[in-house]
């Protein structure tokens, strides 16, 4: 057993450890987390109350029941949660297009310590974007490293202030922050403070 191996199943067993306490994310943070001097990509934190599984071969770990992730610009729950690492760290598969590597968004890794290829979210997925505040719901959230994007399809509805959209698809572009509509769009405009009519003299 390598020394590489060695840490990824250590890291594994304490994921499964805090897995089994239900310990909650401190949500009440919604400002993205400064990374740490010096340190580069950062970690994103992954808990679920059902355990899971991680393949050191095919790079896949599955998390089952109230699972969450916490990342530096976005949290997101779901029932079910689907991952597929680059765990050789091949640029040529894992980097997003060369126009989305000038901006700030860092790498996805994964506790264990791979990037991030695919990521698959299902049953009641809570998407909360941590830069502009914005919230997604859906049934399924699918992620994919070539366009850095998320892709919400299911009763999707995003929420923003006082606007709520709803589309069949949603995509989110990580690197940009935005939220691009596919299909037909209805807008709710939901003011939080109406002003009533100037009475008469």
């Amino acid at each position: 057993m390598t020394v590489r191996t060695f840490l990824l199943l250590a890291l594994f067993a304490g994921l499964a450890a805090a897995a089994a306490q239900n310990n909650l994310f401190n949500t009440s943070t919604t400002a993205p987390v400064a990374p740490k001097a010096g340190s580069g990509s950062q970690a994103i934190e992954i808990l679920a109350s059902g355990g899971g599984t991680f393949s050191l071969t095919s790079g896949m770990a599955t998390y089952q029941t109230n699972v969450r992730v916490n990342d530096t610009q976005f949290f997101l729950r779901c029932e079910s949660l689907r991952l597929l690492l680059d765990l050789k760290g091949l640029a040529s598969t894992n980097s997003p297009p060369a126009s989305q590597l000038a901006t700030n968004a860092p790498p996805l890794i994964a506790p264990m310590g791979g990037r991030i290829r695919e990521a698959e979210a299902l049953g009641n997925v809570f998407f909360s974007n941590k830069v502009d505040f914005t919230q997604a719901f859906a049934d399924r959230l699918v992620y994919q490293v070539t366009n850095d994007a998320f892709e919400l399809t299911g009763n999707t509805r995003i929420i923003r202030g006082e606007f709520t959209s709803r589309a069949p698809k949603f995509l989110y572009y990580r690197a940009k922050g935005d939220f691009v509509a596919i299909g037909e769009m209805t807008m709710t405009f939901t003011p939080a403070n109406t002003n009533p009519p100037a009475t008469k003299p």
